[in-house]
């Protein structure tokens, strides 16, 4: 056995070998070495994660130049479009061929065509939502427009709208897009996918969530806490240079009607969301689209409880 002092090869010279290091010295360096291994192991694999989630290469600035470079390059986006408000209000009303030809048809969340069945048996043994036949619902999926929170990004990663990358959709708009890491990867991950905020700023829209909590003071009314995704879209898709005419399919607008006065949703029982007023800004739509509104001009809202008004052609103004 060697001791502390042995060399672990003879010199094979006359010169006193170097002696070797303490033990608690040998420690002290064994231990730096292993604690610069862990940290160059962690180094690479942060790296290497930045660039598979894309956080070095997307920032909010090269998100909002995409809206910058679509609104430059298409002067008018879609000559019209329907805007499909994902409520219980389609089934039977034959508004499917009507929705569909509009030049886009934009739809909400996870509500694509593709995204529920339509048999019921089907529906009662998986999770599948139901939705109406495409002769009530259409069958188009051209612009959707989802909420911003992480949720819903991890929902709709791998909805066929977005699909993995691209997806079919012509337009993907994100609510609103924050400095988060999950919020950052979505958008690193889907290269057309655009912010709701860059269009409302390139537009030089008002904010919608002003606009809905200043209606409600004209009201005198409680002031909801934010816009809703439909409020937002309809706001700012009407601007000519995104939809040209645009017709709003789903709300009930009979001043009567039991649903108009406890707002729209999938599930008709469901408790309208604390943080927006539907009825509010179904209200709003109605004064906007009868009084005529400047930049409401170009906006009619389907009547869905009577929506071909003896004519057929499924849409009328409130």
């Amino acid at each position: 056995v060697m001791s502390e002092g042995a060399p672990l090869l003879g010199t094979g010279s006359g010169r006193e070998p170097y002696p070797l290091a303490s033990r608690a010295t040998r420690c002290v360096v064994l231990g730096l070495a292993t604690l610069f291994a862990v940290s160059a192991c962690t180094a690479v694999v942060t790296i290497e994660r930045a660039q598979s989630s894309g956080l070095s290469q997307i920032s909010v600035k090269e998100v909002y130049a995409r809206s910058e470079t679509s609104v430059r390059h298409n002067p008018v986006f879609c000559g019209t479009c329907a805007v499909v408000i994902p409520s219980d209000t389609y089934g039977g009303g034959s508004l499917g061929g009507a929705i569909d030809s509009a030049d886009c048809v934009v739809r909400f969340n996870g509500h694509g065509p593709g995204n529920c069945t339509t048999d019921s048996s089907s529906n009662e043994k998986s999770n599948a939502k139901s939705c109406p036949s495409p002769e009530d619902y259409g069958t188009k999926d051209d612009i959707r427009v989802m909420n911003g929170n992480p949720e819903m990004m991890d929902n709709l990663d791998f909805d066929a709208c977005f699909g993995d990358g691209e997806g079919h959709c012509q337009r993907q708009i994100v609510t609103w897009m924050d400095d988060t890491e999950r919020s950052r990867r979505f958008f690193a991950e889907h290269p057309n996918a655009e912010s709701m905020d860059a269009l409302i700023e390139k537009l030089e829209i008002p904010d919608p969530h002003g606009l809905i909590r200043g209606f409600a003071w004209n009201q005198s009314v409680p002031r909801p806490g934010y816009a809703s995704s439909a409020f937002i879209t309809i706001n700012v898709l009407k601007d000519p240079r995104i939809c040209g005419q645009l017709y709003v399919f789903g709300l009930n607008t009979l001043d009567d009607s039991e649903p108009a006065n406890h707002g729209y949703a999938d599930d008709p029982h469901k408790i309208i969301s604390p943080a927006h007023d539907y009825v509010l800004e179904h209200d709003f739509y109605k004064k906007a689209v009868d009084e005529v509104w400047p930049g409401w001009d170009n906006v009619e809202v389907v009547v869905m409880e009577h929506p071909h008004l003896g004519a057929g052609s499924g849409a009328g103004r409130v």
